[in-house]
């Protein structure tokens, strides 16, 4: 099944029962890519919790696989236009390594951590390789 965005891809793997094998091909740097995969449970994938603060509302997350630039954290993977969490400044593909000098990686973690100050979340993000803080009040 051909698709033109990240959006007709999710809606094709939510089709798919949980264990059914898939092949995925895709253009990187210019070249045809193919693997075959198997389909595994969302788990906390796609984890949107509008009680979580208030100020992350409209946010998508997931827990952010380790790799050579981070060990893990939590991946912003979706923010909907004007929504909170994209006017406090979070970007998508940024990745939350930790909220009030509190270490995250994973969802629960980030909730635990986010929950603990209600006045203000100080998060240490990776963004393009880039580390930085952010402050949202």
């Amino acid at each position: 099944t051909a698709v033109s965005d990240g959006a007709d891809l999710r809606n094709a793997v939510g089709l798919l029962r949980v264990g059914a094998k898939a092949r995925v091909q895709f253009y990187r740097d210019g070249k045809l890519k193919t693997i075959n995969t198997r389909i595994k449970e969302t788990g906390d994938f796609a984890w949107r919790d509008p009680g979580i603060i208030g100020r992350l509302a409209g946010a998508r997350f997931r827990t952010a696989e380790p790799d050579g630039e981070h060990d893990g954290g939590v991946a912003v993977v979706e923010l909907e236009p004007g929504s909170p969490a994209q006017r406090s400044g979070l970007a998508e593909d940024d990745v939350i390594l930790s909220i009030n000098r509190q270490r995250v990686k994973n969802l629960e973690e980030m909730q635990r951590a986010a929950k603990l100050n209600d006045d203000a979340l100080l998060m240490k993000l990776l963004r393009d390789g880039q580390m930085l803080f952010l402050v949202i009040q």
